[in-house]
């Protein structure tokens, strides 16, 4: 749509458009064939949107059927540890901080244990350090920004 008529087109082809609602727009002009077009492209893209959903839901219908879903579960799981990771590692660059180093002793008890670790994301001065100690596989659940990554 145009908001004026040319002048040296004729006046009889053009009239204002109405929106997807059927409001008539008084401020636009269009013409029978422009006003075609764009029902046929409209048209078009709801066929397009179709397929696509088509397309998609046998797709999903077939990763659940053949039992595909822990694989695909657990390598999301694995991309969100590792890009975690890799931001981390990149922000800890900048920073300037130092590589970090795996310390074998046999006297400890326990495989995983951290000493006063902070988000990467936040200054030193601004967060509290938690220690902590895994041994064995934890699942840490809470409502959103409760806190659970600090």
């Amino acid at each position: 749509a145009i908001k004026s008529i040319p002048a040296w087109a004729e006046n009889t082809q053009y009239y204002h458009p109405r929106d997807r609602n059927g409001k008539e727009l008084r401020t636009r002009y269009t013409t029978e064939r422009v006003d075609q077009a764009l029902k046929e492209y409209v048209a078009s893209c709801e066929d397009a949107s179709s397929a696509v959903k088509s397309v998609l839901a046998k797709l999903a219908k077939n990763l659940c059927d053949q039992g595909h879903l822990p694989a695909i579960t657990q390598a999301s799981h694995t991309n969100l540890i590792l890009s975690t990771a890799a931001h981390h590692a990149a922000n800890a660059n900048a920073l300037g901080w130092n590589m970090a180093s795996i310390e074998d002793d046999s006297e400890q008890k326990h495989p995983g244990h951290f000493s006063n670790v902070w988000p990467y994301w936040m200054d030193r001065s601004e967060s509290v350090g938690n220690t902590f100690t895994l041994d064995g596989l934890f699942l840490l659940t809470a409502p959103n920004m409760s806190g659970k990554s600090t």
